[in-house]
């Protein structure tokens, strides 16, 4: 998500939920998190200790999880008398985030009314597809397999003024999704984009000759 200010653009990370209907809810975060911690584990075959009857193949992507925590303070608003924090505090950024891993309650509502009239099955709800905005050569979509809240500060109301939220994410690859899925192109644009750029770093490096004959 970009802000122009003088010119320059500033981007902001952001969560952004694209639902099968079609919609689309961008939550964008209010500090970029001052870091991000990042783990990747190859999807390898082969190369077993002692043997040597396989060579070392590929299976697929890294499964990558992502940690981050994103911050939420509702002082700024406060002091320029912003409705939503006067109201609110931090809690609207707080449920936004929090719907994304509940289904509606119009939808839960149907599939309760569905079992009271007798439908044995009913398929599980889809989710909506959830990207990881981290700047522009790193759209990623995501799963959330870890949310935790920490609220501080609450006013009359108890409303929190300031929350940090603990986010771990799995980034979902082309072994993940169907090909038909808009997680899955948008894993592939993520990989080309990691693929235009490091050849910036051989460049930098100029080690090739050193290590290839």
């Amino acid at each position: 998500m970009a802000i122009t200010s003088n010119g320059t653009s500033l981007f902001k990370g952001a969560l952004v939920a694209s639902s099968v209907m079609g919609s689309t809810k961008v939550i964008p975060f209010q500090y970029n998190p001052a870091s991000m911690q990042r783990s990747l584990t190859p999807n390898v075959s082969g190369g077993e200790e002692q043997d040597r009857t396989l060579a070392i193949m590929y299976k697929g992507p890294p499964t990558q999880t992502i940690n981050v925590s994103i911050e939420f303070d509702a002082s700024t608003g406060l002091n320029k008398d912003a409705s939503t924090e006067v109201q609110h505090g931090v809690y609207a950024q707080l449920a936004a985030l929090e719907l994304l891993l509940t289904p509606s309650t119009s939808d839960l509502l149907s599939t309760q009314a569905m079992l009271a009239t007798g439908v044995m099955e009913i398929a599980p709800l889809a989710t909506p597809n959830l990207f990881f905005v981290w700047g522009q050569a790193r759209v990623l979509p995501v799963k959330v397999t870890q949310f935790s809240v920490t609220e501080e500060l609450f006013d009359a109301h108890l409303n929190p003024i300031r929350a940090t939220i603990a986010l771990t994410m799995r980034v979902l690859n082309c072994n993940d999704v169907s090909a038909m899925n808009q997680a899955y192109q948008q894993y592939i644009v993520y990989q080309q984009k990691m693929e235009q750029i490091a050849p910036l770093a051989q460049g930098a490096i100029g080690v090739t000759g050193a290590i290839i004959p």
